[in-house]
């Protein structure tokens, strides 16, 4: 069974907790807490539209925090560049399909992950087995639905 191993304060970054609920973890780096997960923004407050970049989605139902987070950061109508995907899970491309579509930006997943975001396949179950806690006990229950981003996805 994996193990986690404590770093202690002394292994984690330094972060200011902003407006709108974004932790700056760097002057080009902050993220927003979600439900299960972090959104990422990538650039310094000032890039303004097309100057930044968007590391996941979140959940359904979390556009509306997303794009408030990004206005706080970025101003009013500013849009990202891209969005890059860390993978396909339903906690990372909750709100993929209508930020991509509002804010016409390509979309960046890497290749393996692509059967899942262009709607050709659904998301494998997860395995209740892997870590031993509940998040993972609960996995049989999360959707596996796919995405369908395939005219603005990229490798």
């Amino acid at each position: 069974m994996t193990q986690q191993i404590s770093l202690g304060q002394s292994g984690r970054a330094d972060e200011a907790v902003l407006e709108d609920g974004i932790r700056e973890i760097a002057p080009d780096l902050a993220y927003r807490r979600l439900v299960m997960v972090n959104v990422v923004f990538y650039g310094s407050p000032d890039a303004g539209d097309r100057g930044w970049v968007l590391v996941d989605t979140g959940v359904v139902g979390t556009k509306s925090f997303i794009v408030s987070a990004a206005e706080a950061r970025f101003g009013k109508g500013a849009r990202p560049s891209a969005i890059v995907l860390t993978h396909g899970h339903f906690d990372h491309v909750g709100a993929l399909e209508d930020l991509a579509a509002e804010w016409d930006v390509p979309v960046y997943a890497h290749k393996i992950e692509q059967p899942y975001l262009n709607g050709s396949a659904a998301y494998p179950p997860g395995d209740p087995e892997v870590g031993g806690g509940l998040m993972a006990k609960l996995s049989p229950l999360y959707p596996t639905k796919p995405v369908d981003v395939s005219t603005r996805l990229r490798a």
